[in-house]
């Protein structure tokens, strides 16, 4: 493993030993992925099976500075492989009950297997020359999914690196709609800039998306929004008609497919109308191209043909009437142009697995060329994607680790999934309340519970604050935090150490700061609802014991004063 002295070492020398880091061209050391995969495994600090995170939270990794240098002659694989060991204390395990974080699954183990397969064979499907079957894995399953969106065999679709991805490929075919020229003569060339329609809570990377396309984040125009953070649909009649009125191109109408909060969806039929209506009033000579952003509530498209009535796999009352109700809403997918799929959330695969769908494969295939072309799939080798792929160097990993979720789980396995998610999500929203937790999201569709913790005897709500003074909120602020901190650096006793969310933006009161919340988004497989229960009653006692704390000192006073939502 690289331990001899370099001394006299010439480059075939040299040449000889770095041989051994390689797959042979026989393939006789297979094995070796395997071992340094174990050494790696065998070097990760876990010292405490219960501790819901690997080695030390907030750890600096301070030991990176001996290898603030690159070697001169091939390092020590053993100090390297546990190097990178090392790197992961700190991490979360998603896979732990107590890690209630975000929506953010543990993949399941053979999805991980074959993206690591994958990079063994650095496929890069670009180009199927060189990526074997990836391509027409990656049609098969964009066919499979197209198919439960219930558009035809004219959908076509494409992996990419995330939903911001998923964002920018909708907003780059929808401005080849509205300005056909724009691949070849720019933005530059039409009077006023295009400009993009969605709501103030959907996510910030439409601005992002805007920004790198050129159309600038300042023509991104959002919508008002409704108490449950769904678009308001008079606010985006306004915001269109005023588009349409005066002359500026839409590149995109972007609507909620279920966001992560609430799982809140825009209603896709009353914009979808309305802009048809403006189309035709103002003789557009296009149809601004209408993205559904599911990238966290797509598999509730499986639920769109589930007999709710005969409820075949016994999923509970309450869990069965949130997915019948947030399927209805999701189940209008099919009138939307575009919509994107983050398979490392709820498709439980490692990041970043997305998928980028469209109901016509001529936008597509042509996204960065002036007209629209057919697409037809040539010979073995002949099919090279750089007329439709952000990306030249294309990995294989997402593709493979997507097919394998739904070859591994199928339509039951994530409707089973789904329920084991809501069922869960409802004893959270159930339990919590009664240990001082103000539960901020009754109407939330999602696993997600927003909580507003407030002190022992203290009678006034979260609501209430929305009109209270920069001082208080500050106050309420810091405690929250102090909670955040507290539930996790229970060090001593790594079963009642918990992660949560803690959120400092959620809303704004009336004196323009924001008020914090904490967020519980349990994730794990491995719960049930016994044990939820347990865990339930154990929160609750650890914000008990917190209220009944003077003053709590945490290691970092630094509040952030942004985190994703």
């Amino acid at each position: 493993m690289f331990n001899k002295n370099h001394n006299n070492s010439d480059w075939k020398d040299i040449m000889e030993e770095l041989r051994s880091l390689f797959l042979t061209p026989t393939e006789d050391n297979k094995s070796i992925l395997i071992r340094d995969i174990e050494t790696i495994l065998s070097h990760i600090p876990n010292d405490d099976p219960d501790n819901p995170y690997i080695g030390k939270l907030g750890d600096t990794h301070e030991f990176l500075d001996e290898f603030e240098k690159i070697p001169v002659n091939p390092g020590n694989q053993n100090s390297i492989l546990s190097g990178i060991a090392n790197i992961f204390s700190g991490a979360f395990k998603f896979q732990h009950p107590q890690v209630m974080h975000n929506v953010t699954p543990s993949p399941i183990v053979n999805s991980v297997a074959a993206a690591a397969i994958s990079h063994l064979y650095n496929l890069n499907p670009a180009w199927d020359f060189i990526s074997a079957g990836a391509q027409k894995m990656e049609r098969q399953v964009i066919r499979q999914l197209a198919s439960y969106v219930g558009w035809t065999e004219k959908a076509a679709g494409i992996s990419t690196f995330g939903g911001k991805g998923c964002i920018t490929y909708a907003i780059r075919i929808g401005l080849n709609r509205c300005l056909p020229d724009i691949s070849s003569k720019g933005i530059s060339h039409n009077a006023l800039p295009p400009v993009v329609i969605t709501s103030k809570s959907n996510h910030q990377s439409i601005d992002t998306a805007c920004s790198l396309l050129g159309i600038g984040y300042e023509n991104c125009w959002r919508s008002e929004v409704n108490d449950d953070e769904t678009m308001e649909i008079e606010s985006f009649k306004k915001l269109i008609k005023k588009a349409c009125s005066e002359g500026y191109p839409i590149a995109a109408i972007i609507l909620s497919g279920g966001n992560t909060l609430h799982l809140s969806v825009d209603d896709l039929r009353a914009v979808s109308d309305y802009t048809a209506k403006m189309v035709k009033e103002y003789k557009l000579g296009y149809h601004p191209y209408i993205y559904f952003d599911s990238c966290v509530a797509w598999p509730w498209i499986f639920f769109i043909n589930y007999d709710f009535k005969k409820n075949s796999l016994g999923l509970p009352s309450k869990t069965l009437e949130i997915i019948e109700k947030s399927t209805s809403q999701i189940s209008a997918i099919a009138m939307a142009d575009g919509c994107g799929f983050d398979f490392h959330k709820t498709g439980n695969n490692p990041y970043a697995t997305s998928i980028f769908m469209t109901k016509n494969e001529a936008e597509l295939n042509c996204a960065f060329k002036n007209l629209p072309g057919p697409f037809s799939v040539k010979a073995q080798g002949n099919n090279f994607l750089y007329h439709c792929t952000i990306e030249h160097s294309r990995t294989a990993t997402s593709i493979l680790a997507a097919w394998t979720s739904l070859q591994s789980m199928g339509l039951n396995g994530y409707r089973s999934y789904i329920g084991h998610l809501i069922t869960i999500g409802c004893q959270v929203r159930d339990i919590l309340p009664a240990y001082g937790m103000e539960l901020l999201n009754p109407f939330s569709l999602a696993p997600a519970s927003v909580f507003f913790p407030f002190p022992r005897g203290f009678s006034t709500s979260y609501w209430d604050l929305i009109n209270g003074n920069k001082e208080i909120i500050e106050k309420f602020n810091i405690r929250t935090f102090q909670l955040f901190k507290y539930f996790q650096d229970k060090s001593a006793n790594h079963k009642s150490s918990f992660i949560f969310r803690f959120i400092p933006q959620y809303r704004q009161a009336k004196c323009g700061i924001s008020i914090a919340v904490l967020v519980i988004y349990p994730m794990s497989v491995f719960l049930t609802q016994e044990s939820m229960n347990e865990l339930l009653h154990v929160i609750g006692g650890i914000k008990n014991s917190f209220d009944l704390i003077n003053k709590y000192e945490i290691t970092n006073n630094s509040i952030p004063t942004y985190v994703p939502r």
